[in-house]
């Protein structure tokens, strides 16, 4: 098979074609296959983001429920509302008094280190924190949002009492039970941090995962490895946040899942490198890649016995359009193959047929072309014309008209003189003094009023035209339908339209019948009435000859010949279109033009 046939380069295509389908196809199982597993994937990240999230809240709920036990209280109620001083003896029973209330409570949850309370005017009435104002003034006081009046979570912070531990606070709002709508307090309630670890405590689902906690201001409460790269910044944060419940993102290679807490509005993030949640996908592509190339190679090597196949047969057109080239016209093939490949085969064969068809009927045109040219040179001059000519000059001279037999003279001489040239195109303007002169010989003729009109574009006069064109159209004006109507007009008129020149020959004469127009363009008998012999048929033959060689036309019935218009009692008109060609002017043609 050769490297640039037709064979090999749809062997090629059809392979490339194959790979590529064949590799979109693999490609989009792949992806498919990568979804459904990154799904799956997501799905048990996000289930177990859920639990750990909801293990998070019950914690969570259970210390909001034990701060809206205590601030239900009488004590709690009364030493916030009536008493005003935080010092002496009063305010130790009152400290007392409130946590043997706080026990009540706090005991069975050993995750709540310290329960205090704070006025309205900032002034903290348990003896932990008593004339302890620049408690106030730290940071994770600040991150409570007291003046808010909705319970809030701090920031992670140390204490000391009763025990040194990390913490984070809870704060309530306190409303007197006599006045609902009134504040009277907040109760705080210091949460130890170890907490988060009992709650993340279960293993993650993938290895290289990370769990983090952020609160409603991006502040990190937790995480499972305290690592800086882990951090988070603030702007994924919001995006996560942003995008609602169980929120998801790639940041950095790696997934991110965000679950919000209801209660305390904390963030739950979890993180999972991509590639390990695409580690167990990855162990399908290579055994996909092999069936991929196993099924391009079948393909190819099924297409290549295909193509051989059915190319056979083309390959034996092609040897047979060599032989064609090479001049064999008599070739025919045998009908084979499939159905596509039989109708190419018949298709060559009608066409082989056709061209020899083609052949014969352009060597009989060219012959009937030759044939025409020299019947036209041959029987130009009709001698009945001469005759009859003649005795009208000796009249003319007998009656001492020595004008009118000067002009008739000077006007056969320019007819005989055209008639003898062998140059087969001539002037429009050359044509158009030959008109005149045969009508002047025609008025000593006859005696008839006969007028011809000229409507003339001057850019045509010096494009050239087949000789004895318009002036054969003329004569058959005259005799046919000026002659009968006992005198009348033709108007000849020659317009340049773009590159063509269309010329009309219009009589009011007795007009043509239909059936006669017809016979007109195909009548090619000698008239010896008339001056050239010349029919309407061969100068309709002679514009397509004409037209067909100017235009470099491929068939002669695709020129434009002459066309008939004639209404019988008002007379006819023949008219001509063809293609515009510039001549130089001679000297004698130009006198000739302007001269009797």
């Amino acid at each position: 098979m050769k490297k640039g046939s037709l064979r090999f380069q749809l062997l090629v295509l059809f392979s490339t074609m194959t790979a590529v389908l064949i590799g979109i196809t693999s490609s989009v199982s792949y992806l498919q296959l990568r979804s459904v597993a990154n799904e799956v994937s997501i799905s048990t990240m996000n289930n177990y983001l859920i639990q750990t999230l909801n293990s998070l809240d019950i914690f969570l709920g259970d210390v909001e429920n034990t701060a809206k036990n205590i601030i239900a209280t009488e004590e709690v109620q009364k030493a916030l509302r009536e008493i005003k001083n935080t010092s002496g003896l009063e305010a130790l029973t009152r400290y007392r008094s409130l946590q043997n209330t706080y026990q009540l409570y706090t005991n069975t949850r050993t995750y709540i280190q310290k329960v205090y309370l704070l006025n309205t005017d900032h002034l903290f009435l348990d003896r932990d924190y008593y004339n302890d104002n620049t408690l106030i003034h730290s940071a994770w006081f600040d991150s409570l949002n007291i003046e808010a009046e909705a319970h809030s979570f701090s920031t992670l912070h140390g204490i000391t009492y009763p025990v040194k531990a990390m913490v984070f606070t809870y704060q309530h709002p306190i409303y007197s039970t006599a006045y609902p709508r009134e504040l009277i307090g907040w109760v705080m309630m210091d949460i130890d941090a170890t907490l988060l670890d009992n709650v993340f405590i279960q293993d993650l689902p993938f290895d290289g995962g990370q769990l983090q906690l952020y609160n409603s201001n991006g502040v990190s409460m937790y995480k499972q490895q305290d690592d800086a790269r882990y951090t988070l910044p603030s702007d994924i944060l919001q995006k996560l946040a942003a995008f609602g419940q169980n929120a998801r993102m790639e940041y950095q290679g790696e997934m991110l899942l965000s679950a919000v807490s209801k209660i305390s509005n904390w963030q739950l993030v979890m993180t999972v490198p991509m590639t390990v949640l695409m580690r167990g996908v990855s162990t399908y592509l290579p055994p996909l890649l092999l069936a991929s190339l196993l099924t391009i190679a079948i393909f190819i090597a099924a297409a290549s016995l295909c193509i051989h196949h059915a190319f056979r047969p083309l390959m034996n057109v092609m040897e047979a359009m060599d032989a064609v080239s090479a001049g064999d016209f008599s070739i025919q093939l045998p009908l084979c193959g499939q159905t596509e490949t039989r109708s190419l085969i018949a298709g060559f064969n009608s066409m082989v047929a056709h061209i020899c068809q083609l052949i014969d009927k352009v060597s009989l045109e060219e012959r009937r072309k030759k044939d025409m040219e020299m019947q036209a040179l041959r029987a130009q001059v009709s001698p009945h014309f001469l005759y009859n000519t003649l005795n009208s000059i000796r009249y003319l001279a007998r009656v001492e008209r020595s004008a009118d037999v000067q002009t008739a003279i000077s006007a056969l001489i320019h007819l005989l003189q055209a008639s003898f040239e062998r140059t087969k195109f001539i002037t429009i303007a050359r044509e158009m003094q030959l008109v005149r002169d045969y009508i002047k010989i025609q008025k000593l003729r006859y005696d008839l009023p006969l007028e011809v009109v000229e409507d003339m574009d001057q850019q045509a006069m010096n494009c050239l035209i087949p000789g004895f064109t318009i002036q054969p159209i003329v004569e058959n004006s005259l005799f046919h339908g000026i002659v009968p109507n006992q005198g009348g007009s033709i108007t000849v008129t020659v317009r340049v339209r773009d590159t063509f020149i269309e010329i009309s020959i219009e009589d009011n004469g007795v007009g043509i019948p239909p059936e006669k127009v017809a016979q007109l363009l195909h009548d090619t008998e000698d008239n010896p009435k008339f001056f050239t012999s010349i029919g309407i048929a061969n100068v309709d033959a002679r514009i397509r000859y004409f037209t067909m060689d100017m235009l470099k036309l491929d068939h002669l019935s695709s020129a434009q010949g002459l066309m008939i218009e004639s209404t019988v009692g008002k007379g006819s008109c023949v008219k001509m279109r063809i293609p515009m060609i510039k001549a130089e002017v001679r000297e004698d043609e130009s006198s000739e033009s302007t001269g009797s």
